[in-house]
C-alpha cells in the first residue's frame, strides 16, 4: 500500500460521511476535488524532483552535489515540514528529540533532507503528527495563493508594459518559488506514516461499503446545520482553486524542466558523438 493513500484515504472517509448525513446539500465530487488535486500535485512533485535531480546529476555527475543542491531549492518546504512535525509534537502532549534540516548520510538510492525525532506514543497521536505536514502546507499554500493572484496580476501588466524588473514581479517570482517548494515537501514520507498506513486502509475498506450502504438503504444522519454548510463549502471551494492554481504552477514548471533536460540530453549526446570521432 503505497503511503500517499493514506492522507488522501482519511479526508475521503470524512468527505463521504458529510455526503450521506446531508445528500441534497453537500454536493460529492464538490468536496471530491481537493483530494484530487492533491493526488495530482504529489505525483507531479515527485516527478519534478527526480527530474530535477537528475539532471543536476547529469551536469555534475556528482550524487553529494546534486543532494545538496536539492536540499537547497527545497529547504523553504522542508523547514514548515519538519516543524510541523515538532510543532503537532508539542500541541499533543509527545516529547520531540533531535531536529535537523541537514540530509541524513547516503544510504542507498534514498535520502532523508531533514528529520524530527518523536518520541514512541500512541498510534493516533502518532498518525496526527505525521500528517501534520499535510495540512500546515495546505494552509500555507491557500494563503501563498492568496497573496498571489493581485502580485501575478499587477506583475503581468507590469511586464505586458515593457517594465521588466519591478517590485511586484519580484514579489511574484518569490510566491512562485516558495509554492515549488512548499508544495514539493508537504507530503507525509513513510517514516512520518511508519506503521499505519494499513490501519488506515482497514478503516477505509470497512467505513466506506457501510457509508454507501447507508445511501443506498436511505439511512440518513442528522442533518447538517446550514450555518455549518455555509463555512464548509466556501472553504472546499477556495480550496479547490488554490490547489488548482498550484497543479499549474507545477505543471508548466514540469514541463519546462522536461524541455531543458531533453535539450541537454541532446547536447551532451552529440559532444559525446563528436569526441568519439575525433579519437
Amino acid at each position: 500500500m503505497k503511503t500517499w493513500f493514506s492522507p488522501f484515504a482519511s479526508i475521503a472517509i470524512l468527505i463521504l460521511v458529510f455526503t450521506v448525513r446531508q445528500p441534497d446539500q453537500l454536493d460529492f465530487w464538490f468536496f471530491l476535488a481537493p483530494i484530487v488535486w492533491l493526488a495530482c500535485i504529489y505525483f507531479i512533485t515527485e516527478w519534478q524532483t527526480g527530474l530535477i535531480y537528475s539532471l543536476i546529476l547529469q551536469l555534475t555527475r556528482n550524487r553529494k552535489i546534486a543532494i545538496s543542491w536539492i536540499t537547497l531549492l527545497l529547504f523553504p518546504g522542508t523547514a514548515i515540514h519538519e516543524l510541523s512535525h515538532l510543532f503537532s509534537a508539542s500541541i499533543l502532549g509527545v516529547r520531540a528529540g533531535k531536529f535537523t534540516l541537514e540530509p541524513e548520510p547516503l544510504k542507498g538510492e534514498h535520502v532523508t533532507i531533514g528529520s524530527v525525532m518523536i518520541a514512541d506514543t500512541d498510534p493516533f497521536r502518532r498518525y496526527a503528527i505525521g500528517m501534520a505536514p499535510v495540512f500546515s502546507g495546505i494552509v500555507i499554500l491557500a494563503a501563498i495563493s492568496y497573496l498571489l493572484n493581485p502580485v501575478l496580476t499587477v506583475a503581468a501588466q507590469q511586464v505586458i508594459s515593457g517594465n521588466w524588473v519591478n517590485r511586484d514581479t519580484g514579489l511574484a517570482l518569490i510566491l512562485l518559488y516558495l509554492i515549488f517548494s512548499v508544495s514539493s515537501a508537504m507530503f507525509s514520507s513513510k517514516e512520518d506514516l511508519a506503521g499505519f498506513t494499513g490501519f488506515i486502509a482497514a478503516v477505509t475498506a470497512v467505513t466506506a461499503p457501510l457509508v454507501f450502504l447507508a445511501a443506498r438503504f436511505g439511512i440518513s444522519m442528522p442533518a447538517i446545520p446550514s450555518g455549518i454548510e455555509q463555512v464548509i463549502r466556501p472553504v472546499f471551494g477556495y480550496l479547490g482553486t488554490s490547489l488548482s492554481l498550484i497543479i499549474i504552477i507545477q505543471a508548466v514548471s514540469y514541463l519546462l524542466l522536461f524541455f531543458v533536460s531533453f535539450l541537454i540530453n541532446i547536447i551532451i549526446f552529440n559532444f559525446r558523438n563528436s569526441n568519439r570521432r575525433g579519437k
